[in-house]
């Protein structure tokens, strides 16, 4: 039997904890990640969306590129942080927002992290956790990291 859609759809409750955490609705790694003008006012502009590295030897040095991440409600006033590591369970880079980003309950807060450069020590997966206060929040994005053969 099949149930029929609720005419309305729910809203979350706006009485949340004094620090409820949002939750991930995206987390993307791209060449760019912006705001651009659209008809009726500004747009998310996403390129080069990728999830595979190609390097020719390691270590090496990827160039910038964005990690874009989108988060929705919560109850709380804080940085963002990401954290990368590689399949060894190494630190390789830690991004921290450079201001705290106010979560408000039924709305959405895009983050566009500008990466300057990625060190590739190995021939691994990069994982990319974000948190907020210590927590983290969603799942990590995981960069393959391939030998270019040309």
């Amino acid at each position: 039997m099949v149930k029929k859609a609720p005419k309305k759809p729910a809203k979350l409750p706006t009485k949340l904890p004094k620090s409820a955490l949002p939750t991930m609705r995206c987390f993307l790694a791209c060449d760019y990640a912006g705001r651009v003008a659209a008809v009726n006012g500004e747009k998310t502009s996403l390129q080069g969306v990728f999830n595979v590295v190609w390097v020719e030897n390691v270590p090496a040095a990827y160039g910038q590129f964005f990690l874009f991440i989108q988060l929705y409600g919560g109850k709380v006033k804080s940085a963002l942080k990401i954290i990368a590591t590689n399949g060894s369970g190494k630190k390789v880079m830690e991004l921290i927002t450079s201001t705290a980003i106010p979560f408000e309950p039924n709305e959405t807060r895009e983050v566009m992290a500008k990466v300057p450069i990625l060190p590739v020590e190995e021939m691994s997966d990069i994982q990319f956790v974000a948190s907020i206060n210590g927590q983290k929040i969603g799942w990590p994005l995981l960069l393959e990291i391939s030998k270019n053969s040309n």
